[in-house]
């Protein structure tokens, strides 16, 4: 899950909520994995500060080098945009979602998305 910055309003919100949500998660193997550009020691503060659970990653330097991967690096305000993303054991992506700036995903497609990865998934068969 990509978002732009730490101690923002929607981002505090979305990892909050994920981060209530966190058993479901890890109930269907996944792990929640939240990416910012923010400086590591920034990000790691606002994790442990609020006691949010899940994988913190900086995408700081090189600047944004995950978020473009993923197609939502803004090359002009250097930020990620909203991007989530639910990869299989392989690393394949097996479902995603974007919002615009300053929009909130919504959190209950995230819980949806555990079905493709849930095993007898149709997205598994041949």
């Amino acid at each position: 899950m990509f978002l732009p910055f730490a101690f923002s309003p929607v981002c505090h919100r979305e990892v909050g909520g994920l981060s209530d949500r966190f058993p479901a998660f890890s109930d269907a193997g996944v792990d929640l994995v939240f990416v910012t550009c923010d400086p590591l020691f920034s990000l790691k503060a606002w994790a442990e500060q609020n006691r949010f659970s899940g994988v913190f990653l900086s995408d700081f330097w090189p600047h944004g080098d995950l978020s473009r991967a993923f197609g939502v690096f803004d090359e002009t305000d250097g930020f990620a945009h909203r991007g989530s993303f639910l990869l299989d054991g392989t690393g394949v992506v097996r479902w995603s979602t974007r919002v615009g700036r300053g929009e909130s995903r919504d959190l209950d497609t995230h819980l949806d998305a555990l079905d493709v990865v849930r095993p007898g998934s149709a997205t598994f068969l041949p």
